[in-house]
């Protein structure tokens, strides 16, 4: 079972935040933060729907069940490779 936090992609919050963080990153010649990085109480990535899948079918697994209702929960299933 995973959880993870849910970020819908129309979310103008994490538009802003990417924009200015980048911007100062930037400035001090930093590598650039992913869209959905968020830094309170703690490091989060917030992911989308779409995000999640690919990035898991990826990894080789496979998703057996997903629930979106707040957070993700989903199960995966670790695919063999041949």
């Amino acid at each position: 079972m995973i959880g993870s936090c849910q970020r819908y992609s129309n979310s103008r919050y994490y538009d802003f935040i990417a924009t200015f963080s980048n911007f100062l990153r930037r400035l001090l010649k930093l590598d650039p933060l992913e869209k959905g990085n968020k830094l309170e109480p703690c490091f989060e990535h917030h992911f989308t729907e779409q995000e999640i899948k690919y990035e898991l079918e990826t990894a080789g697994f496979r998703i057996t069940y997903l629930d979106t209702n707040i957070h993700f929960l989903l199960q995966i299933v670790g695919l063999k490779q041949s």
